[in-house]
């Protein structure tokens, strides 16, 4: 099977095969933070904050579905190999979207950056194609990094106030660290929460099956003096039939309570989504107005006029990070100019 291909212009590129032979990594970032991707949205983040180097998130982002009746699935990982009407993964421009197909439901998973501070950004679309009725519990799931030391008896997870979602928190006494908050949040009411990685799975579960979803809702249990947080919300949906629903969530880190709560609200407004947007859109006219070559290979093409430029960008943004040198940073810089 073809791992997959590039898409009209050359700007996204399809894969096809959800376990091809290596993982296909993309990369997203801003300023601030920077992820890397594979096929199924699987990837660290870091984020450059408070004069650190620090994690963001461990690997898995997984969008769990229960239905009333039937399996269990991730609709981004297909662990038992269920057979799903469609699969793919469209991997753009400082985005990433995984698409896929189930017992007449369609999912829409969409990755983002913000387009400043230390924050991913998720859409979620869920859409009804059967002509019934369809009730549904969505249940994202993120690993965000809250232990800023190895005393893990500092870190604190619970239920957030003033936006759906759950809000985490490590007080460590000296700690170097401004922003020791974190917060998962949704825009739509979520019924339940997990906050740990045993809580969700089961003390000797795997990702693949959470003990958690055998149970009719999430425990809602506070965290604290724990090694692995997660976060696992519960988001009860009733679709119409070839009605769609989106949900939107955000991942951030953030200096206190207050800052939460302002951050949650922008994050999750159209306006930051529109921003992402908009950015990504002049990110492309960039690449294409630098210089365009037209060689007659469409591959080739895609290549030397988006995805070359698009390794050079992240050398150029983030090369200093990892210590490369002032000529290296303007050689990158050259390529726009």
């Amino acid at each position: 099977m073809k791992s997959g291909r590039f898409l009209e212009d050359g700007s996204v590129y399809r894969i096809l095969d959800p376990e091809p032979r290596r993982p296909l990594h993309n990369y997203l970032w801003n300023k601030e933070c920077i992820l890397c991707l594979d096929q199924f949205g699987f990837g660290e983040s870091k984020s450059r904050v408070d004069g650190q180097f620090r994690t963001l998130a461990f690997g898995e982002r997984l969008l769990f579905v229960k239905e009333k009746t039937g399996p269990v699935y991730a609709v981004n990982r297909n662990y038992d190999r269920l057979r799903f009407d469609d699969w793919h993964c469209d991997v753009g421009l400082n985005e990433q979207k995984i698409v896929s197909e189930y017992h007449d439901v369609r999912y829409t998973f969409l990755i983002r950056l913000a387009e400043e501070g230390s924050a991913e950004l998720y859409e979620v679309v869920v859409e009804n194609l059967a002509k019934e009725e369809k009730a549904l519990t969505l249940i994202p799931y993120v690993r965000p990094f809250i232990n800023l030391t190895v005393h893990v008896s500092y870190g604190h997870a619970e239920e957030a106030e003033g936006f759906s979602g759950i809000e985490y928190s490590y007080d460590g006494f000296q700690s170097p660290f401004q922003h020791t908050h974190a917060f998962f949040a949704a825009d739509h009411p979520a019924i339940g929460y997990e906050a740990s990685v045993s809580n969700f799975t089961g003390v000797y579960g795997e990702i693949r099956h959470p003990e958690a979803l055998n149970h009719s809702h999430l425990s809602s249990t506070p965290v604290t003096f724990t090694g692995e947080y997660a976060g696992a919300l519960e988001i009860p949906l009733t679709l119409n039939p070839h009605q769609k629903e989106r949900i939107r969530l955000v991942l951030s880190l953030a200096k206190n309570h207050q800052d939460c709560l302002e951050k949650a609200q922008y994050y999750l407004s159209d306006s930051s989504f529109d921003e992402v947007r908009k950015a990504n859109e002049a990110r492309k006219k960039t690449y294409e107005e630098s210089f365009h070559i037209g060689s007659g290979n469409a591959y080739d093409d895609a290549l030397l006029n988006y995805w070359l430029k698009r390794q050079i960008d992240l050398g150029k943004d983030w090369g200093r990070v990892y210590g490369k040198g002032f000529r290296d940073i303007m050689q990158d810089v050259s390529c726009f100019l």
